[in-house]
């Protein structure tokens, strides 16, 4: 169809699936990779998950699952720095690639620095831009954690994936400039990460978690 010889078709198959595009199964064949996450869009950078994906020329989808005014409990309360019971915005969203669900993940946010967030169709938005166009609010600075974890039941279901199967969870409390939390976040994710290495030259101080 393409004149061009098999040699040609296997080297620039051979190629795309060296950079990643494509996967070879044993006796199944290849196929169109599942994406991939950079570490230092999602874990080193405070653009946020949607611009990460969308800047890849990704299409991202959100589903809302849950969008709502709730007293904060015990955990929540400690990272934003809050009063017990004190009213936070939940948004729990399933974040879809190209159609494919990748990742299962919860914000909460202070109620009092966010109220418009409460009636925002976040389906196609960035949560952060929206936080700075709207509220006024641009994330500064944050602290991020990963663990690698078993999909629970709700979990496998949304993600399409089987019950135990692992998954990365990554933890986040970010802070305006003054330092104040402005999300606790809290995010499972089925898709494999790209890790960038640097040397010594681009070491940077290590940064506590939040006690």
């Amino acid at each position: 169809m393409f004149e061009v010889s098999r040699t040609v078709v296997r080297q620039a198959l051979n190629e795309m699936a060296y950079a990643g595009l494509l996967e070879r199964q044993k006796g199944r064949g290849t196929f169109v990779a599942q994406p991939k996450l950079s570490s230092r869009g999602l874990v080193q950078s405070l653009d946020g998950f949607y611009k990460d994906m969308a800047d890849r020329g990704l299409r991202v989808v959100n589903q809302v699952l849950e969008q709502a005014m709730l007293p904060a409990e015990p955990r929540v309360a400690r990272y934003l720095q809050l009063e017990a019971m004190a009213p936070v915005i939940k948004i729990v969203r399933l974040r879809l690639i190209e159609g494919e669900p990748i990742a299962l993940v919860t914000a909460f946010l202070p109620y009092d620095l966010c109220r418009e967030l409460i009636g925002a169709d976040l389906t196609q938005q960035s949560l952060y831009a929206f936080l700075e166009d709207t509220c006024g609010l641009t994330v500064a600075s944050g602290r991020r954690r990963l663990e690698a974890v078993g999909a629970n039941d709700q979990e496998a279901k949304l993600l399409k994936v089987a019950a135990g199967s692992p998954l990365v969870l990554l933890e986040s409390v970010s802070y305006l400039s003054d330092g104040t939390p402005l999300e606790y976040f809290k995010g499972s994710f089925r898709s494999r990460f790209e890790v960038e290495i640097v040397g010594l030259a681009g070491e940077t101080g290590e940064a506590e978690w939040p006690a």
